[in-house]
């Protein structure tokens, strides 16, 4: 290993600094040896991978040179331990890096007292050790949250007033569990999430977790559930009282009922609640003992403001003989929020009459106005505005039961008022499904006849404004034919009627025909049909799948079935040659594109965790962009493929019959059979490529801007939302969570839910 170290001139400081002092080397260390381990001789390489890089410092100390080989790793064995260190990484990314030393940084250390609180927990000594021989008493002074956690047998109940250092603690510990991981491959993955959105579900807690890994940590399903099932997860719970009041108990109850079904011997598990709610709910979690955070004691009060030097001289003077404000003092939150507001201010601009909550409004409402002046911010968008969208975003999150706002899982159940969803809907179904017909319409305008652009765009905007609301990724054969099928007789009748007007019963056969063609796949892939508002499904990932593939392709061939019956029947009436042939011929070629499609697009990727998480705002939206752009591509080629080829083969020309109305003239004078085959590859291609783009993917897109649309004409959010996101948490309203954002502490997010 020296000789690795050796071949940079960071390794030859690294070894210096291992001679005149090897412990305070060794962070060092094992910094370097993880950014190279691609670089390092094997023996050493799998010691890195293998997360055993403190046995590497521990040799690299004691001045041992060669290292004993380690076993040979499989494919599967490597990729496990990627997937752990990718999980790791993501953790320590989201709330470590990006909540955490955010939230401390500038701050002078603040010393919060712990206490065991035994009556917190079931009591499961009871009847074996006197009540009165454990009462609740203060951890040495010093102790953190770490030395709570490992005396409790890492399972924990964290306690605590509003503002109290609850989640900041938690985060400091996630840290220390974080890096034990790392250096332990057997311990089990912690893995921080709010618990407020267990409300929105109500199952089993470890349901819960696979989605929260699936949805906030981009971990594939099938990964999550072995993680979960195999017990590798440390659950850190953060806010049980962030469940409403009504779900509480049962939160606790699906807690309990968690760790009575974990394999591991010790449960490993942390969750934290505000002491007077947990106090309240009648019911207590079954884990092995309980902290409370003490508060901000006066002499640690007077260190923190001394910190600060002359700037905070008013802030101490208004708190001698002012003993409601030393009340607020003693929560760190508020500690913090008064230094920030009031530094270099004198005594007099504090509030210094009310009650608690009225000078705590005073508090948040200058801290707020402060903060919104930071650097202009006035003059970028206006204070009663900004107030006014933070005020919606705070409202929407706590009635969605959820702490974090990610942009791209905006939902149209976020619009409370009936009038704003019919305007989402419009949006999305009509307008949206109108400018794409009109689109399609143009290309095959160029490419056939601009009757026949008339009648293809027509049918496009009705096949894309009636389906699209889920995938069909998580359906089985039947439910998959079901909506092949439904879909082509929804849309089929629909053109058929839209025709009407317009043409004589040829001409409606013949746009039943191609709606029926082209609603099948739309609606099959995409979901429908339906006329209610669309959800935001996003597609992130995308892998073809053989045996999700043939489901979907058995579900596309549902169409030939529907369709051949009618169209030989329809033969045989116009006595043309060989009508059984003919009829079976055209249910072929409209039937058959769809099975494609369908068997083209398979499945989503359902692999391995990737390093790539989703830390920037709406990444989801832009994934699904790239995976519809991808599919479109892919479908388009397939179907192209298959009329250009089968065409000729049946003898496409034999359906001219069926194609008159509106269609008619399309393939007028088009008498070699391979250039029917063209026009048809053409058509056929460009018209399943954007169905196939918008069931995977393109929905997502079109949905989401429609919503967008909608709340910015309701007055939610601006249009440039994530613009104005990133703005709020540059003033210390927000705070960026990967790709999310919350707002700093529960009780500024209170503050603007509860403003008029």
């Amino acid at each position: 290993m020296q000789d690795s170290l050796s071949h940079s001139a960071d390794g030859q400081r690294l070894l210096g600094r291992l001679r005149e002092d090897p412990h305070a080397a060794a962070s060092t260390l094992e910094s370097w040896l993880r950014s190279r381990s691609t670089e390092l001789p094997p023996s050493v390489a799998n010691y890195v991978s293998g997360g055993r890089v403190d046995h590497l410092v521990n040799i690299a100390q004691v001045g041992v040179l060669q290292l004993p080989p380690l076993p040979t790793l499989s494919a599967a064995e490597r990729q496990a331990q990627r997937n752990r260190e990718y999980m790791l990484n993501r953790v320590q990314r989201v709330w470590i890096e990006g909540v955490l030393e955010h939230s401390v940084a500038g701050a002078a250390p603040l010393a919060i007292g712990l206490e065991y609180r035994p009556g917190g927990v079931t009591d499961r000594w009871s009847d074996v050790i006197p009540t009165e021989s454990r009462a609740g008493q203060p951890l040495p002074a010093g102790a953190t949250l770490v030395t709570a956690f490992d005396a409790l047998d890492a399972q924990m109940l964290v306690l605590g007033t509003p503002g109290s250092g609850k989640t900041t603690l938690l985060l400091e510990l996630a840290r220390v569990l974080i890096e034990r991981s790392r250096s332990d491959a057997a311990l089990p993955l912690p893995i921080v999430l709010p618990l407020a959105p267990w409300a929105n579900r109500r199952s089993g807690l470890g349901a819960w977790l696979i989605e929260e890994l699936v949805q906030r940590y981009d971990a594939p399903r099938r990964l999550a559930e072995s993680w979960v099932s195999g017990d590798q997860i440390l659950p850190l719970l953060d806010g049980l009282d962030e469940v409403p009041a009504p779900h509480r108990a049962a939160c606790v109850d699906a807690i309990n009922a968690f760790q009575a079904q974990r394999q591991r011997a010790v449960g490993e598990i942390v969750v934290t609640c505000r002491a007077d709610e947990y106090a309240a709910l009648g019911v207590q979690l079954k884990v092995a003992g309980a902290v409370a955070l003490l508060p901000v004691a006066d002499p640690a009060i007077e260190t923190y403001l001394a910190a600060a030097g002359p700037e905070l001289e008013g802030v101490r003077r208004a708190l001698d003989g002012d003993p409601t404000l030393r009340a607020l003092m003693a929560s760190p939150l508020l500690l913090d929020v008064i230094t920030r507001t009031y530094r270099g201010a004198d005594a007099a601009s504090l509030p210094v009459s009310g009650d608690p909550e009225e000078r705590l409004g005073q508090v948040f409402a200058a801290y707020v106005t402060l903060m919104l002046a930071r650097r202009g911010g006035a003059a970028r968008y206006q204070p009663v505005l900004t107030r006014a969208w933070l005020g919606w975003v705070a409202r929407a999150l706590r009635r969605q039961s959820q702490t974090v706002l990610y942009v791209e899982r905006l939902q149209p159940d976020w619009l409370t008022a009936s009038a704003d969803r019919v305007l989402y809907t419009v949006l999305d179904r009509g307008g949206f499904g109108l400018a794409l017909g009109a689109i399609e319409g143009l290309i095959v305008g160029s490419l056939v006849s601009w009757t026949a652009a008339l009648a293809v765009g027509a049918v496009s905007t009705i096949a894309i404004a009636l389906a699209g609301r889920t995938t069909y990724t998580h359906r089985g054969p039947r439910r998959l034919a079901r909506a092949f099928v439904l879909g082509g007789v929804v849309t089929g009748l629909a053109s058929a009627v839209l025709a009407a007007p317009f043409s004589d019963a040829n001409g409606m056969l013949s746009m039943g025909i191609l709606g029926a063609g082209l609603g099948a796949p739309a609606a099959g892939l995409g979901g429908g049909p339906g006329i209610r508002q669309r959800s935001v499904n996003l597609v992130e990932r995308f892998r073809w799948s053989p045996s999700r593939a043939m489901v979907s392709g058995l579900g596309g061939l549902a169409t030939i079935v529907l369709l051949g019956p009618p169209l030989v029947f329809i033969a045989v009436l116009q006595n043309g040659d060989s009508p059984v042939l003919t009829g079976l011929a055209v249910a072929l070629l409209v039937g058959l594109p769809p099975a494609v499609l369908g068997a083209i697009v398979g499945a989503f990727d359902d692999g391995d965790l990737d390093e790539q998480a989703r830390m920037r705002p709406n990444q989801g939206i832009r994934r699904s962009a790239s995976t519809a752009a991808r599919v479109a591509l892919a479908s388009g080629v397939a179907a192209g493929l298959v009329f250009g080829v089968l065409g000729p083969i049946s003898g496409a020309h034999i359906s001219v019959s069926f194609l008159t109305g509106p269609l008619s003239g399309v393939l007028a004078g088009l008498n070699d059979e391979w250039r029917v085959g063209l026009f048809l590859a053409a058509v056929v291609g460009s018209v399943y490529g954007l169905l196939g783009g918008l069931a995977y993917g393109g929905y997502a897109c079109l949905s989401h801007y429609a919503l967008r649309l909608a709340m910015w004409r309701r007055g939610c959010l601006p249009l440039d939302c994530v613009a104005f996101l990133n703005f709020a948490a540059d003033r210390v309203l927000l705070r960026k969570v990967g790709g999310g954002y919350m707002f700093v502490h529960r009780r500024i997010q209170d503050y603007f839910a509860d403003a008029t």
